[in-house]
């Protein structure tokens, strides 16, 4: 069955190509290349059936606890991370509007070209208000240090976080790096430079 659904790898590959060709004329040819690889990688992966994995390094440090980081059902894009303070059984209240940082006791390393998404848990969100001050929070490629979330309290109660309560979730996504083009002109579009509900409420 697999089998059959990739007999036409060829056809999306030179669709995507012939695309990919006519958005991006001044692209790079390094750069044109890994996209359309990236591109074409991709959606063989989707007609096969199969969700393309990138491997996560992630090491536990002193203060971890508990879980990894982990996917709850098989189509879920986030992994729950876990608080994990100084000192086991700490726990942080956040008043109203305030905002706190938030150990998770883990470092991690993803792949050159990817980036690691720090995101709300929407049951909380919903529940008790409690979100990330800069959602996403960009974790960079390059990074070693302590993954920590900066969270805040939007609700109308205080909000106790506890040592291993599941605060954020994490998804890991593509990063295309522009190549910056300085200009003395921009082509002229009918929005021009209306913005800030130019569209409409």
């Amino acid at each position: 069955m697999v089998r059959d659904k990739i007999k036409n790898v060829a056809g999306i590959a030179e669709g995507l190509f012939k695309n990919l060709q006519e958005k991006s004329e001044n692209l790079p040819v390094k750069q044109y290349l890994e996209l359309g690889i990236e591109l074409i990688g991709s959606q063989i992966l989707e007609t096969a059936g199969f969700t393309k994995e990138v491997e996560l390094k992630v090491k536990r440090l002193d203060n971890f606890r508990g879980d990894l980081p982990q996917y709850k059902t098989s189509g879920s894009s986030g992994m729950d991370v876990r608080a994990c303070f100084e000192k086991e059984g700490d726990s942080l209240t956040l008043k109203p509007l305030e905002r706190g940082l938030v150990p998770t006791g883990l470092a991690m390393k993803v792949s050159e070209g990817y980036e690691i998404q720090a995101r709300p848990r929407s049951g909380l969100a919903l529940k008790k208000g409690l979100t990330l001050v800069n959602t996403p929070g960009t974790i960079d490629s390059d990074y070693r240090g302590e993954i920590q979330l900066i969270l805040i309290n939007l609700g109308e109660k205080p909000i106790t976080l506890k040592d291993g309560e599941r605060v954020s979730q994490l998804v890991v996504a593509p990063v295309v790096k522009a190549n910056v083009v300085l200009t003395d002109d921009l082509d002229e579009t009918d929005r021009g430079d209306g913005g800030f509900g130019s569209t409409g409420v």
